[in-house]
């Protein structure tokens, strides 16, 4: 059953005493009608984006680039912080070796959403041009919400050291991360 979205303060806390959150704009010109997800809904919701870049950096037959990144899935999400919290100096401070390179090869894509690349290529992109680099990896961030602070809290605010383990959905060797929709695998 749809939830319609009052303006009314009294309507809005019944909202939250009767399910549906609300977390709208204060400021909507119009109520907002919401349908409620289920299990299926959201099972099946096609909720990995992916947009462009252009990398002049890496001409091909003379033109510009163009690279594909996508949104990395939650399991993703959560290997990609068991990482950085790993990748740390003794001291606890980031080593930002390959940082950039490994998230480029999460997120680099073909324009259908399959990856691009292994973890078994982060060295060789590593030895890439910086800037096409920072290109895609600046998209990634943005694209996924990730932040130079969110990095920076993780390893700073990180206890005990877990263990970095591919996602379950993902095949990979000597406990690389190999996404099975990679045609690098």
């Amino acid at each position: 059953m749809p939830c319609i979205q009052s303006e009314r303060p009294e309507d809005a806390y019944r909202a939250r005493e009767d399910g549906p959150p609300v977390d709208e704009p204060a400021d909507a010109a119009e109520p907002i009608e919401y349908v409620e997800l289920d299990r299926e809904a959201i099972l099946g919701a096609d909720d990995l984006p992916v947009e462009s870049v252009l990398i002049p950096e890496w001409p091909v037959h003379g033109r510009p680039g163009r690279c594909f990144v996508r949104t990395i899935t939650g399991e993703e999400r959560d290997w990609w912080e068991v990482f950085l919290h790993n990748h740390r100096t003794p001291d606890r401070k980031l080593n930002a070796k390959n940082l950039r390179a490994t998230l480029v090869a999460l997120c680099a894509c073909k324009r259908s959403g399959e990856r691009l690349f292994a973890l078994d290529d982060v060295e060789r992109l590593g030895k890439k041009n910086a800037k096409g680099l920072d290109r895609i990896y600046d998209k990634a961030l943005t694209l996924n919400k990730l932040t130079e602070k969110d990095v920076e809290d993780l390893v700073k605010n990180s206890g005990s050291d877990p263990a970095v383990s591919p996602p379950s959905a993902c095949a990979g060797t000597s406990g690389s991360f190999t996404p099975s929709t990679s045609s690098a695998s």
